[in-house]
């Protein structure tokens, strides 16, 4: 008999179950510290309770814990430690007792640290009390104990596991009978030590047990696979891949899964679980289960008659290591064959696809039909590999991307054009249709998504391909994004906001304001904000050369601001109009081409006020609002950064390519404007007249409330906040407008509850009172078919 290893044998290794596990631990034991702190009235009550509750034990049972608990500190790590040497691993006991210090030590500079902070909900909630003279807030014992035990694996052995978590419980009780410290002290205490624990035994590793080639192959002669040669052929961070030759002549391929790598890749596929639907990558922490996965799916696609390689024999070595043995195919994968340029047949791929739909109609959804899964034997049959991603009882949305990824490869083997003629044979108009969604990379399996990187025409040319068959059909879009990086980065910049607006609302009386404030300052104030929807007319109109209706374009500066509701200030505007001038006759670039423009003029004019406004607003005495040096560091590196990129011949030439098509698709409508000087002037008008309406409306809004700002101040303070708003992902730039114009104002020294007072009626008159009219233009519109 042959033995090849090639690879010497590793004597640690560090586990990914060990990081998911230190992970989690480090996040809950943040989470338990801030709700303590933020709770900390609550938690003082529950110790309150509790210390009620332990003055009715009876003394016997008392006395009985704290004899546990003084002893378990020395009794457990003595029995761990006879425990260990008698086993022969002296490292891990070496280990473990350089956890334990290591717990001991960061536990008492934290408590060290935590007295220094001087937090008085922090300290409330880890001692009980405000006093932290001769007071330790954790308990590096406990902690020091928590990181010996994790070391040593104890909570995984049996009777000494359950020995140890009744005398750590033991010891936790006695310190809060004693009321030296609190519940949150104790839970915080576990949680440290316990991630210290796994934080020593990531970095230092698990001395590795695995299964030796030896067991593998007493394992295989005991299910009558008499082994005549074997060797290793792979390692991955997944397992161990042997070939092995039998004595009969035939070849199997041995998947050998150590438990030390428990967890590998599982960060990864549960990132790509959490973030996109129907992932085929997600992995469980246990080895076991994805063994059984892959027999369950070979069982499965073989009784449908598809060609996946047999399970030989599936065997538990213990305690180390298990493996499934899988038939040897002879032949190349697609991915292989075009690498070696030669063509895959139309018969082949014809195959191919009927094999998927077989799959599809026992409900059975592969989940991974990259080119690497699909093999060509040598007798030119159809074979399946990497069927451990695959999914039984499969729903619709699960097929449609099997099917998806399917036509992907189909196309990359052969071609689009083949690949829609076999698909028009094998699946209806309908299913090919309804497929077309469905056709993302971000839906692929990994190697497919891969390809695809440098492949991304394939994807164009094969929706395209298949939305021929039917131009007419109305395709419904599908979204396999699971979390809205967008929608959460709207909630952080809301509570931000929030953080810093609310505490300001208690300086204002609603009741007093109400009664003093200038009700015809606020009448001006909204006659501004109605001001802006002439403009903003007036200022698209100039860019279309074709007539449309006015009063309509009118309604759809309304819509428009229903839009910014739900969507950041400039997208929906932007969104809004396109779509108005499409259902109104206008070419789909000619409308993108003037709305952009638009934007262009709006931008440069808003820009050319906020330096003018600046530099009048300077030279008053009044005026004292000046950018912080930091920020004056931040602009001149951003420029920094700015021209040294431009100083790159490769991004010079990439940010050309990517300007060219815009430029391309402005010139002509820039040409025409330029050539009709009524036109130029009057888009620079009603960019002028856009601004200075909303200028007057936010004057007026403070005016209203008694502010003695200069009309110049004003105007500098709200082109300022404005560009922010505009860059802000909020809907409406909610939460950094009313951010950026309260601190603009009381930087110019208009006190803070006149510069609230002012800045809510402003957006209340520009941003929350058009939201009902706008809501109306929008639905009108809509029925009318103009949106």
């Amino acid at each position: 008999m042959t033995i090849s290893t090639h690879n010497a044998s590793r004597r640690a290794a560090r586990r990914p179950r060990d990081l998911v596990t230190l992970l989690i631990s480090l996040a809950i034991t943040v989470l338990v510290i801030v709700i303590g702190t933020f709770a900390a009235q609550t938690t003082a009550g529950i110790d309150a309770d509790l210390d009620t509750a332990t003055r009715v034990l009876p003394s016997f049972a008392l006395f009985i814990l704290n004899t546990i608990g003084a002893t378990s500190i020395i009794i457990i790590p003595v029995l761990v430690a006879v425990s260990l040497i008698t086993r022969n691993r002296a490292r891990q006991l070496v280990d473990a007792l350089l956890a334990a210090g290591l717990s001991v030590l960061t536990l008492v500079a934290i408590s060290i640290l935590i007295v220094q902070t001087n937090s008085p909900r922090l300290i409330i909630a880890l001692t009980g009390g405000i006093q932290t003279e001769g007071v330790s807030p954790l308990d590096p014992l406990i902690a020091g104990l928590i990181s010996f035990l994790v070391i040593a694996r104890v909570f995984d052995r049996g009777k000494l596991g359950i020995l140890a978590t009744i005398s750590v419980i033991a010891l936790s009780f006695a310190s809060l009978v004693a009321g030296q410290t609190t519940i949150i002290t104790q839970i915080v205490n576990i949680l440290l030590g316990w991630t210290i624990g796994l934080a020593v035994r990531y970095l230092f590793g698990t001395p590795i047990n695995r299964a030796s080639v030896e067991k593998i192959i007493e394992a295989l002669n005991s299910g009558n696979l008499n082994v005549e040669k074997i060797e290793l052929s792979l390692e991955t961070s997944e397992g161990r891949i042997y070939r092995a030759l039998l004595k009969t002549g035939s070849q199997i391929n041995i998947w050998v899964f150590d438990w030390e790598l428990q967890g590998s890749g599982v960060l990864g596929s549960w990132w790509r679980g959490l973030n996109v639907k129907t992932s085929g990558d997600f992995k469980g922490m246990s080895i076991r289960r994805r063994v059984e996965r892959t027999a369950l799916l070979t069982y499965a696609i073989s009784a449908t008659g598809v060609r996946v390689p047999e399970v030989e024999i599936v065997r538990e070595i213990e305690p180390d290591s298990i493996f499934i043995a899988l038939e040897n195919l002879n032949g190349s994968s697609f991915a292989e064959i075009n690498e070696r340029k030669i063509s895959i047949t139309s018969a082949q791929i014809e195959k191919f696809l009927t094999d998927v739909k077989t799959m599809h109609d026992a409900d059975i959804a592969h989940r991974s039909l990259s080119s690497e899964n699909i093999f060509v034997t040598q007798t030119g049959d159809i074979a399946f590999t990497g069927v451990h991603s695959g999914t039984v009882a499969a729903t619709e949305l699960q097929q449609r991307v099997d099917l998806a990824e399917a036509l992907v490869t189909a196309a990359r083997s052969s071609s689009v054009s083949v690949t829609v003629e076999i698909a028009k044979k094998l699946f209806t108009t309908k299913e090919l249709i309804r497929n077309i969604p469905a056709i993302q990379s971000i839906a692929m399996s990994r190697k497919t998504r891969q390809y695809l990187k440098n492949n991304k025409e394939l994807l164009k040319d094969l929706r395209k391909g298949l939305g021929e068959l039917a131009p007419s059909a109305d395709i419904q879009p599908i979204s396999f994004q699971r979390i809205n990086w967008r929608s959460i980065l709207l909630a952080i910049v809301s509570v931000i906001a929030l953080y810093v607006l609310v505490p300001q609302f208690s300086q204002i009386d609603i009741a007093d304001l109400i009664a003093t404030a200038q009700w015809n300052w606020a009448g001006i104030a909204l006659a501004g904000s109605v001001l802006t929807y002439f403009a903003s007319t007036a200022l698209l109109l100039a860019f279309i050369t074709t007539k449309i209706n006015w009063f309509k374009t009118l309604q759809a500066q309304l819509a428009a601001s229903f839009a910014t509701l739900v969507t950041p200030p400039t997208l929906g505007s932007v969104a809004v109009n396109i779509r108005f001038l499409n259902k109104s006759g206008i070419t789909g670039p000619a409308a993108a081409t003037a709305v952009g423009v638009s934007q262009v003029v709006i931008f440069f004019t808003h820009i050319i006020l906020l330096v003018i406004f600046g530099v009048i607003a300077g030279t008053q005495t009044d005026f004292s609002f000046r950018p912080p040096r930091f920020t004056l560091v931040i602009v001149v590196i951003v420029f920094a950064i700015v021209i040294f990129m431009l100083s790159i011949a490769n991004f010079r030439n990439w940010l050309i390519n990517k300007a060219k098509p815009l430029i391309d698709q402005i010139g002509p409508t820039l040409a025409i404007i330029v050539q009709q000087p009524q036109r130029l002037l009057s888009s620079i008008a009603s960019s002028l007249l856009l601004n200075f309406s909303y200028i007057f409306s936010f004057y007026a809004a403070l005016n209203a409330f008694g502010s003695d700002i200069s009309i110049a101040t004003a105007a500098f303070v709200y082109l300022a906040g404005a560009t922010i708003g505009q860059a802000a992902p909020t809907p409406g730039g909610i939460g950094a407008v009313e951010a950026a114009l309260v601190a603009g104002l009381t930087a110019a020294g208009i006190p803070s509850g006149t510069a609230l007072s002012g800045v809510l009626l402003y957006r209340v008159v520009t941003f929350w009172l058009p939201v009902l009219p706008g809501w109306y233009a929008f639905v009108n519109l809509q029925r009318k078919n103009y949106l």
